[in-house]
């Protein structure tokens, strides 16, 4: 009994002691990691800092690799298509086009012409600008991938109304005020519905102070930013939101409408 009680004894130390090494493992690896992606240090620094070899160091980092501590991620850049950007250019007459490769994916698709078109955007804007929005799922993956900047006086303007369903992000407020917080600048917005049935009712809405004031500040816009909305069943914003019936998509297709810019064909 007394042999089979110390083989516990010395068992449950062994185990013990082999946990306790692998957290001052695990902690020791996770200072080195700090110290030479955050801090910036060189493995020669760290170790002398910390007492320990440059080999130990080194060590140390690819296992923090290796056991999920320390992962990568690589931002790729877009990747641009110069030839079929520069043909586009001259057919249309255009000042300038891009055009980006595409995706596997409609979402991976979207990802690289937000970044292409937020890096086109902060090229453009300089301080005390008017930039006027529309909306969609374009300028929501543009403003996604504009980081916070150091304009002073950007005013962001809404150029048409709100859609007031659906996907609230991808709306002309929501888009307006993220717009604003990434550019460091102020916003405003047109409080009606981007489309009404009735002229009496868009005649008299244009009649509000509030909406004269938001157009003729939209009016003065440096740059105008919009995506390209399309008919499409499974793609129209329009018809997502209860705007246009699958009649009204018929007749104007039928009338030689392929899209919608700012919610006219």
């Amino acid at each position: 009994m007394k042999s089979t009680c110390a083989f516990w004894f010395f068992t449950r130390v062994g185990r013990n002691k082999k946990l306790m090494e692998s957290n001052t493992k695990l902690m020791q690896m996770v200072r080195v990691a700090e110290l030479y992606y955050e801090q910036r240090l060189s493995q020669v620094e760290i170790s002398v800092m910390l007492g320990i070899s440059r080999s130990t160091v080194s060590r140390l980092l690819a296992d923090a690799h290796e056991q999920g501590v320390v992962e990568v991620t690589i931002h790729r850049p877009v990747e641009k298509v110069a030839r079929l950007s520069e043909m586009i250019r001259k057919t249309l007459g255009l000042r300038d086009a891009i055009v980006v490769r595409g995706g596997e994916t409609y979402e991976e698709v979207l990802n690289h012409v937000g970044l292409a078109t937020a890096e086109l955007l902060l090229s453009l804007l300089k301080d005390n600008m008017i930039l006027g929005i529309s909306w969609g799922v374009t300028l929501y993956h543009t403003v996604q991938s504009i980081q916070k900047t150091s304009f002073h006086g950007i005013e962001v303007i809404q150029l048409m109304g709100s859609l007031g369903q659906g996907n609230p992000a991808t709306d002309g407020p929501e888009l307006a005020l993220r717009f604003a917080e990434r550019l460091n600048g102020t916003y405003r917005i047109i409080n009606a519905p981007a489309l009404v049935r009735s002229k009496d009712v868009r005649d008299d809405l244009l009649q509000q102070p509030q909406i004269q004031t938001v157009i003729e500040r939209a009016s003065r816009a440096q740059v105008c930013l919009t995506g390209i909305g399309s008919f499409a069943d499974e793609m129209s914003s329009l018809m997502r939101a209860g705007y246009l019936t699958n009649e009204d998509r018929t007749t104007l297709r039928s009338e030689g409408a392929v899209g919608h810019i700012l919610s006219r064909p």
